[in-house]
Order: structure tokens, then C-alpha cells, then sequence
């Protein structure tokens, strides 16, 4: 079980921990002092989440993980979360780690110079990147980016009337990927249990965090609101969500590309029994030498975990896995797979008719106040002839030559590192007194 402690100091659990916030940027300002204070709760929070040192880490500690809200940015800033660092201790592995921390260990290992997934060195200092540039869509329902591998859920979203996606979606395939445009509008049928209340974007601001489980409880997953540290504006047009939950994803190989294109959920199955296509079935036959034409929901041999959503996209659908690891990697034959606990929590929190899109974004752009970031993936499908180009005509696009720093942005380009790095002129914004930016080499 979790053993928890408290660290009396933010020094004391830098010292203790080596997790620290690597990129803040509260104004020194006594206006802020109450966000900062909630900064410090959620610092806390963290604290209290961390296990043991030097010892292993299991499934219970998994499941009971804390999930996280991040308020929904409004105006034109569209960047969630921070980055952290984390000091590697005995027995970790990046998997471990990234899993406790809602990340993958491809990640983590994209964001420290490609770092050894099993044998991460001890003692070493890493970057968790706990902080996303949202893709170039409405914030509305459920939005997957492929070459990030990860989900973003815009909580609470609208069940019934035109997607929001629909329109965009239109242009969204391109080099060979298969294109499924959003034709079904459902409505949410009376016997769906309506979502829990959404936290307030200042919940840890104003009020105490959370206190963690007590060892033997079987309490589930505590739910955390991370304030957002900049002022907010007005909220933008259309948009209902409050809050933001992200998660890792693993997707289909190469050979099998999971598609883009709008959808929305059409159903949600709990120990979905998975029917192996033909297709699959004879996959598995030459390479195993036997196959099973069905198997059972709830079996522990079951790749589809024990939660599914199913999606207007025909084939196609967000479940779990019997297979941990595989988020972040790509390993399925087309579906989104999520980590065990957190297919749970999307599960009950997403109603039937929820909208949502599947994008293809390696390059995003995004802003903070008056700072402007580049967050760069690997192109997981080959779908660019290059990244460079493809990353000078979102500038054009995007109307943004006055505000960037060529350099900078070639640097990110070649580092392809995950991380959202300042690429305006002169030095990266540092209200906090934290470093405030990760240098791409």
C-alpha cells in the first residue's frame, strides 16, 4: 500500500523528494498571493501522492492515483499544467514513473535526451512534461492527437446537436490516412447516469487539498483541480468546459494506423467481450501458431481491458488494456488504449453522444499571457516530408512571423522533445524565480 508523509517545507520537499516545479510563471505581485498559495496546495498535493523510497510499485497504488483537472484556458492562452522534475530513486523505471504521473515512459524519455525506459540512472534528475500546448481544435469532447499519443477530455461537453468537429474534420485526411467524417448526432438516452460535478478551475485555490487515503482504504482515485496561474479572459465563444483531463494513450502500429476524423461515442460496454476480426484472428495464428475467435470479457487474456467506449468510427474505440505498457507505445491494431485506471475514470465521466475528434497535429503552437510556445512530436506515421517545413507554413498560417525566434524554433524542430519551449525573441519569461524554460540543444 501507498505509505504517505508530509513534507513541512517546499525546500524541505525539493530536498527530500528532488521534485520540483521547473516552469511557473505567477506574477510577483501581492495580488497573486492567494494563487500562489494554491500553487503550493497542489505542490503539496503531490507530495502527499508520492510513494516510498526504493521500493517497488504495484497496482493498488496505481488504481488509487490521484486524477487531475486542469482548468480550461480561456482567451487565446491554450497551455495546461507545468513541468516538473523528478529525481530518479532505486527501483524506478521510467514505465513506473510515468505511469504515476498520468505521462508515458516514451514521454519522459523524448523529454531527457532519450533516456533508458528500464534502467534510468539513480539519482538523476528528469523533466516530466505535466504540461501540454491543447491541439488546434474546438475545446469540446474528446480529442486525440496521434503523434502526441495523448486524449484530451473537455469536461463537461454537450451530448446532443452538430458536433463542433464536423466542419473541420472535413480537410483533416491527407497522405493515405483513413478519413471518417461525424454523420451521427445521438441523443443522451434517459437511463445514462448524468457526470459528476465538474471541480471549479480555483477549487485548490480557496480551499484545503485533498487528504490522501489512509493505507487500508479502498477509497476510490481522488480528483485534484490544478488552478491555472495566469488571470483568466473571456471565455471563448461556445465553449462549456471547466476543466481539462488528459491522458497518455497507446495506438495502433504502423502497419495498422489508428485513423482521423470525427466521431462520437456511441456506447460505453464494461467487460467488453473482444471478437477477433479475420483479419487479426489469422495475424495471431501464423505468428503464435493458435488463435481464439473470441475472448470472454473480464478475462485476463483480454486486450480490451475492462471499460470500452465505442465510437462512430466503425471498428474503432477507446478501451484499457491487460497490457500496461503499451500506452505510449504503439502496439494495438488501430484502438486507443488508456492505462487501466484511467480508462475507469474516462468511463464514467463521458456520457453517449459525446463528440470528438482524432487529429494528427506534430507540431502546436501555443500561448501563455504574452509568451509564445512550440510543442514538437515525432511524426509517428510518416505522414510530413519534414517537420521544418511543415512547422515555417504554421507560422505563416498562424500570422506569427513577427513574434518568432527562428533559431529557437529550428532548435525545437531538431529536438522533437514533447516539451513546450519558448521560441520568441530574447529570454523565456521567469516571474517565478524558477528556471522557466527547457533549453532545446
Amino acid at each position: 500500500m501507498l505509505t504517505w508523509r508530509a513534507v513541512p517545507s517546499l525546500e524541505d520537499f525539493r530536498k527530500a523528494r528532488g521534485l520540483v516545479a521547473v516552469r511557473t510563471r505567477l506574477k510577483k505581485n501581492p495580488l497573486f498571493s492567494i494563487r500562489n498559495l494554491g500553487v503550493l496546495a497542489c505542490l503539496v498535493v503531490a507530495v502527499a501522492m508520492l510513494p516510498s523510497l526504493a521500493r517497488g510499485w504495484n497496482e493498488d497504488e496505481f488504481e488509487h492515483r490521484p486524477l487531475f483537472a486542469y482548468p480550461a484556458p480561456q482567451g487565446r492562452d491554450n497551455i495546461i499544467g507545468n513541468l516538473v522534475e523528478y529525481q530518479i530513486q532505486k527501483g524506478d523505471t521510467l514505465l513506473d514513473v510515468g505511469r504515476w504521473y498520468g505521462l508515458s515512459a516514451k514521454e519522459i524519455s523524448d523529454a531527457n535526451n532519450h533516456m533508458d525506459w528500464w534502467s534510468p540512472p539513480v539519482g538523476t534528475k528528469v523533466i516530466l512534461t505535466d504540461e501540454h500546448i491543447l491541439p488546434d481544435t474546438p475545446h469540446v469532447g474528446l480529442v486525440l492527437n496521434i503523434p502526441e499519443m495523448r486524449l484530451y477530455y473537455y469536461y463537461p461537453s454537450p451530448t446532443t446537436g452538430p458536433s463542433p468537429h464536423h466542419g473541420k474534420m472535413k480537410k483533416a485526411a491527407a497522405g493515405g490516412f483513413k478519413k471518417v467524417v461525424d454523420t451521427e448526432i445521438i441523443e443522451d438516452p434517459p437511463d445514462e447516469p448524468a457526470p459528476e460535478a465538474a471541480p471549479s478551475p480555483d477549487a485548490a485555490i480557496d480551499s484545503e487539498p485533498p487528504a490522501p487515503p489512509d493505507e487500508d482504504s479502498d477509497t476510490a482515485a481522488t480528483t485534484v483541480s490544478k488552478p491555472h496561474p495566469h488571470k483568466h479572459h473571456a471565455v471563448a465563444a461556445g465553449s462549456t468546459a471547466e476543466v481539462v483531463y488528459t491522458f497518455p494513450v497507446g495506438l495502433g502500429r504502423f502497419d495498422w494506423k489508428t485513423p482521423v476524423g470525427a466521431f462520437r461515442v456511441t456506447a460505453k460496454v464494461k467487460d467488453p467481450t473482444w471478437v477477433l476480426p479475420d483479419d487479426i484472428y489469422k495475424e495471431h495464428l501464423e505468428r503464435d501458431g493458435e488463435a481464439e475467435h473470441v475472448i470472454p470479457g473480464g478475462d485476463d487474456d483480454n486486450p480490451l481491458g475492462h471499460y470500452k467506449l465505442d465510437l462512430s468510427i466503425p471498428e474503432y474505440g477507446i478501451h484499457g488494456t491487460n497490457v500496461p505498457w503499451g500506452v505510449g507505445m504503439e502496439v494495438s491494431h488501430g484502438c486507443i488504449r488508456l492505462y487501466p485506471e484511467d480508462i475507469d475514470r474516462l468511463f464514467h465521466k463521458t456520457k453517449v453522444g459525446t463528440p470528438g475528434a482524432i487529429v494528427y497535429q506534430p507540431i502546436k503552437f501555443g500561448w501563455r499571457g504574452d509568451a509564445l510556445y512550440v510543442e514538437v512530436h515525432t511524426d509517428l506515421y510518416g505522414k510530413y516530408p519534414g517537420l521544418w517545413s511543415l512547422a515555417r507554413d504554421l507560422v505563416q498560417q498562424k500570422d506569427l512571423e513577427d513574434s518568432i525566434d527562428w533559431k529557437k524554433l529550428e532548435n525545437a524542430v531538431v529536438a522533437q522533445n514533447g516539451i513546450p519551449t519558448y521560441v520568441m525573441p530574447g529570454p523565456a519569461p521567469d516571474d517565478s524565480g524558477l528556471t522557466a524554460s527547457y533549453n532545446a540543444p
